[in-house]
């Protein structure tokens, strides 16, 4: 006179619900099942019966009707297929630099995100960052040489959208330096509860300003001997 059904769910996506799903026949007690599992209720009643699949994360959605309605037959195994599909929820950036002139930058710049350093890119280079949350974004590149300037706002704005790669271009262009330089290193230290979110700006004579993090380094390159002034 009791009927069984067995459920199944499949899971396809980028970024699968890592803790499983719920389920529940006639809204019944929750029982725990895989992304990708099977799951059996047995000594049911012949006749119609409810299956509802619970506790998917907010990028993951279930194809059809839930709860959905299951014939059971005295004897008999029901089966029921749940598929799931569950789409991103991080994005990424690309920043890309590209140096015109006569002198570049030899030994490239910092990338900084969110007001921490990211990574060491070329004059002529690209780098790719990934897993991030979608929304807005500052980057930006330190680390400029004096004798070199950046096109554009830097640091600059991006928004990061879930499932795709936003991109940045800095286009850096840089003429012959004085005869004799030297360098100086800009290093930030910051303590406290709530340092700030995306970092600092420093600007070496008044020129044009580059990032920096919030406990970071950058050297600045390219400029004549004496005394010059720097400002955070």
């Amino acid at each position: 006179t009791a009927g069984n059904i067995a459920i199944t769910t499949t899971t396809t996506g980028t970024e699968p619900d890592t803790d499983g799903y719920l389920v529940s026949v006639n809204d019944g007690a929750e029982i725990g099942i895989g992304a990708n599992g099977t799951h059996q209720v047995t000594d049911l009643t012949a006749g119609n019966h409810t299956v509802r699949l619970g506790g998917m994360a907010a990028n993951c959605q279930l194809a059809g009707e839930n709860p959905r309605t299951v014939s059971v037959e005295a004897g008999a195994t029901a089966t029921v297929q749940l598929n799931v599909t569950c789409g991103p929820t991080t994005g990424s950036v690309t920043i890309t630099a590209s140096t015109t002139g006569v002198s570049p930058d030899p030994d490239g710049y910092t990338v900084t995100l969110d007001g921490a350093d990211r990574g060491a890119l070329g004059a002529s280079g690209e780098i790719t960052i990934d897993a991030l949350a979608a929304g807005d974004h500052v980057v930006g590149l330190s680390g400029i040489a004096a004798n070199c300037q950046v096109a554009g706002e830097n640091p600059r704005g991006i928004t990061v959208t879930a499932g795709a790669s936003a991109t940045a271009v800095f286009t850096v262009s840089c003429i012959a330096p004085p005869p004799v330089t030297g360098g100086v290193r800009v290093a930030t230290t910051t303590t406290g509860d709530s340092p700030d979110p995306d970092g600092y700006a420093f600007a070496v004579d008044g020129g044009a300003s580059q990032p920096v993090g919030t406990s970071a380094a950058a050297t600045v390159a390219g400029l004549a001997t004496g005394s010059h002034m720097v400002t955070l």
